[in-house]
């Protein structure tokens, strides 16, 4: 059985790998339009805060 991937950036369950550097990243941080994740888009975070 193979291991959960886990996000690069912050740790929840990886669902997406970044089209540009590979990066296993969750949702919060993958921009489905571009295909990549929050780093390559800028390093700006993805709706990330939890209130």
């Amino acid at each position: 059985m193979a291991a959960m991937p886990f996000c690069n950036l912050c740790g929840k369950p990886a669902t997406h790998t970044c089209g540009l550097c590979g990066k296993r990243v969750c949702g919060d941080h993958f921009d489905h339009k571009l295909g990549i994740c929050s780093i390559c888009k800028g390093g700006r975070r993805l709706a990330t805060r939890r209130h």
